[in-house]
């Protein structure tokens, strides 16, 4: 009986709050601003603007460097955007770039409503009527729209909605007070109910600010003067060549070309608005505060998009500069680190799985981001996984040929997010999956599911190896919702389905297995990529080929599927797994420090000794073993990409002492590193002239 896969994270926070109340689980408070640069924020380094209350959520919580919104073949815009923080989804993943949000994408407040949240939008909402109410139990002085109209006077008198639980809202009025104080009053008003409220709420402030129109402003916020404004260092009077979206509305708000002081008054009311909605975010945070909730409150700060203002010779954001598609992104949460920095590339799209995680609920079946929760939490074991992409981003499948001549480990242990289906053409080997030891003694195929740990130690001595098939499961996915997305490739996606771990000769689905991956090889072959498969891996830009390669992998998906050979996760995860995990990515970390044995020990709660037993256990060599060699394959990496000097990669390599590094490179590999750095050219030279 197929068994609800929950992720360790839920279970985990299952457990912690059995008993507990659903008023404490931890309210979540998004604040989503419209086309704002990163870099025009005061804590970000533009000290020409004042945001004190932005920098005030800067300095409570984690903020991520370099968060991008959906730029990609086209410009950053704020309704793909706003659809992919809503559904957890790709730009190209959602429909009609946003327009429409489809039932089957199941919204973030959506879900947190099924999860007896109290869910309340008010401000932009740049989606369809029927996705906004299911997704909303109640709002105030909501717009929908993109953007307040330069006929209608602007933000001054804004075209707003009352919540209309029918969810027709055929009845606008115009507001009275600049966009933005609507939008904070609404936000106030709603806060304030929650003082003593029995229900956990999601507050999804959506402010149409620092977008044109840049008419008028309110009497609050700080005003500039266009005198004192500095231009930016890549000010151009226009843009260099015709990028297809030179006609749209943001580029004609000025003419061509752009002057000085046109530039000058433009950036001064740009942060004019910006001033202006740091204002009402401060009104916000203090209705917050007075409530009693801030400290049970996750706070999401966001924008969706930036903007050009005169650089590059641009107005808008209808382009791939820095300035339009990177955005602000800071998360703050109740127990995680304050005023600090993560240097790593992420997606409005992962913002969605992130609050999950936070909150210990399962993402929908149809999120496709990622969690930031890893990174938030600087766990450790993210250093195990792959770096590497497989394939290219538009099309995540790549082949590769691993081979050894002795004996040892052959690929060591390591992780990833993609499908791996390994090819076995004789036995000697053996594969390691969780901890758990699969002999390989004859011809077989084996399947390695996103996430296990695993690795590869042969214990034959001849010339031998094995063929590797790496895929992201999203490249079969479809747009469209049938029984094969719906019961196979989303679940696989989502972790719910796993593969099986070996198929042997004789077995019903063996040899049309074999055909179908032996297809696969004999493309990247046709294509001329044989000596890159052969040395780091093959890839493939022909359209042609990538059908063929997508139409094998749906077969042997199919024939899976068939004999009933996928099983469902459950839902007790591996402890033991968890924890060597940690162990090992703190050594990939820190191979190039002084690694003492009771710091491994204590960083899963174990004595020395019983830690010792346990790693030998675990990875069949003691922790100082498996250290070295560890080291030793650094080492053999820096000799063969590297000019460095055989003293400096023993230092980058944690040896302080030369002597020591030479006796165990010679005892690994039976020669020394300045030999083994000659003959790995030698053999590169080689292959180059096949």
């Amino acid at each position: 009986m197929r068994k609800l896969l929950f992720s360790i994270g839920t279970l985990l926070y299952t457990v912690t709050c059995m008993g507990t109340s659903k008023k404490e689980l931890p309210n979540i408070l998004f604040l989503l601003v419209d086309d704002m640069q990163r870099t025009c924020i005061h804590h970000n380094g533009c000290e020409q603007v004042s945001t004190p209350n932005i920098d005030r959520i800067y300095q409570n919580g984690i903020s991520f460097h370099s968060t991008y919104t959906n730029g990609s073949l086209g410009g950053a815009l704020s309704m793909p955007s706003r659809a992919m923080i809503m559904t957890g989804r790709g730009v190209f993943q959602i429909v009609k770039d946003g327009q429409v949000i489809p039932e089957q994408h199941v919204t973030l407040p959506e879900l947190l409503r099924q999860h007896g949240y109290i869910t309340f939008e008010t401000g932009k909402w740049h989606s369809d009527f029927a996705s906004f109410n299911r997704s909303f139990s109640n709002g105030e002085n909501i717009f929908f729209g993109g953007m307040h109209t330069y006929e209608t006077n602007g933000h001054v008198e804004p075209r707003l909605n009352h919540y209309d639980s029918s969810g027709k809202y055929r009845e606008k009025f115009t507001g009275d007070k600049f966009s933005s104080e609507m939008f904070a009053d609404a936000a106030i008003a709603f806060l304030k109910k929650q003082k003593n409220g029995k229900q956990p709420f999601f507050a999804y402030v959506a402010f149409t600010s620092p977008h044109d129109p840049r008419l008028k402003h309110p009497d609050y916020g700080k005003h500039y003067e266009a005198d004192t404004i500095t231009l930016p260092i890549n000010f151009l009077p226009r843009h260099p060549f015709d990028t297809g979206d030179m006609n749209v509305r943001d580029e004609i708000l000025r003419p061509v070309p752009r002057t000085e002081e046109a530039i000058k008054k433009e950036i001064a009311d740009y942060y004019g608005m910006i001033s202006e909605v740091d204002t009402q975010i401060g009104r916000v945070l203090q209705a917050l505060q007075e409530s009693g909730q801030l400290d049970n409150t996750i706070l999401v700060f966001a924008s969706d998009n930036g903007l050009a203002v005169g650089q590059h010779g641009l107005l808008g954001k209808q382009n791939l500069y820095d300035h339009s598609v990177r955005i602000p992104l800071i998360i703050s949460a109740p127990g995680m680190e304050k005023g600090t920095q993560r240097n790593v590339y992420c997606y409005l799209s992962d913002v969605y799985p992130t609050l999950c995680d936070l909150i210990g609920i399962r993402p929908s079946s149809s999120v496709t981001g990622k969690s930031l929760l890893p990174v938030m939490k600087k766990e450790e074991n993210t250093r195990l996984k792959e770096i590497r992409s497989h394939g290219t981003k538009t099309f995540p499948c790549a082949v590769y040929r691993t081979s050894s001549k002795g004996q040892g480990v052959m690929v060591k242990h390591h992780w990833h997010d993609e499908v791996e289906m390994l090819y076995f053409d004789k036995g000697g080997f053996l594969l390691e999956v969780n901890m758990e030891v699969y002999p390989v003694e004859s011809e077989c195929i084996c399947f390695i599911n996103p996430g296990e740990l695993h690795s590869i130690t042969k214990i034959c001595s001849e010339e031998s190896g094995e063929d590797a098939i790496v895929f992201h499961p999203a490249v079969l996915s479809f747009e469209s919702y049938d029984a094969a997305q719906i019961e196979l490739l989303q679940p696989i996606q989502n972790g719910r389905l796993l593969f099986p771990r070996q198929i042997f000769p004789g077995d019903a689905v063996f040899e049309e297995i074999r055909q179908y991956f032996k297809e696969i090889l004999m493309i990247f072959h046709k294509d001329g990529t044989e000596k890159l498969w052969m040395t780091k891996g093959g890839v493939t830009d022909d359209v042609v080929s990538q059908m063929y390669i997508k139409s094998s992998l749906l077969r042997i998906l199919a024939v899976l599927w068939k004999y009933q050979l996928f099983t469902v996760m459950t839902e007790n995860g591996n402890k033991r797994v968890e924890e060597i995990k940690k162990v090992l990515s703190y050594i990939k970390g820190h191979y190039d420090e002084k690694i003492y044995i009771r710091d491994l020990a204590k960083l899963i709660n174990m004595n020395e000794q019983y830690f010792c037993r346990f790693f030998k256990k675990s990875i069949g060599r003691s922790p100082m073993v498996y250290i070295n060699e560890f080291r030793i394959r650094q080492a053999m990496h820096f000799l063969e990409d590297t000019d460095e000097s055989v003293t400096e990669v023993a230092m980058e390599c944690g040896y302080n002492n030369l002597g020591n590094f030479l006796r165990e490179f010679h005892r690994q590999t039976g020669t020394t590193p300045l030999k083994y750095r000659k003959n790995s050219q030698n053999k590169k030279k080689s292959l180059t002239n096949i």
